[in-house]
């Protein structure tokens, strides 16, 4: 099963989630291991019990849950939350995603942020570029 697939199983509906993490893929940049999803907190906590799912601290400090390839979070670990990524996100192949200034300014802020990987950051800074170029 893919993490599209593993995605609509969970079951969210349209303005209760945004996909960050993944976005690039849905946008034609590049291929994605998986999916990073920033989720209301009333349907984290109903996705959380559904799939009976661990809920833990994230290396950004928000709180997320691993469904396969899928992960779910509650906000994007700088202070902005689901609902605020949503008001300004966009649709892209029937999913809803961050919108490309809000997917540039995460992605330099992840840049910086100390416990990235740094075998990251390199594809952080082409995203931001390819990113740049579609904006």
């Amino acid at each position: 099963m893919d993490k599209f697939q593993q995605f609509r199983k969970l079951g969210l509906k349209d303005r209760e989630y945004c996909i960050i993490g993944g976005a690039l893929e849905l946008l034609g940049i590049r291929p994605g291991n998986d999916l990073d999803v920033l989720v209301v907190p009333s349907a984290f906590e109903r996705v959380v019990k559904e799939q009976n799912l661990n809920a833990e601290k994230s290396f950004l400090g928000s709180t997320k849950a691993d469904f396969g390839d899928v992960e779910i979070f509650t906000d994007d670990g700088f202070g902005r939350t689901a609902s605020e990524w949503i008001f300004n996100s966009q649709k892209v192949g029937g999913y809803r995603i961050g919108s490309i200034k809000d997917l540039i300014e995460w992605k330099k802020k992840l840049i910086t942020k100390p416990g990235r990987m740094p075998h990251k950051i390199p594809v952080d800074r082409k995203d931001i570029e390819a990113l740049e170029k579609i904006k």
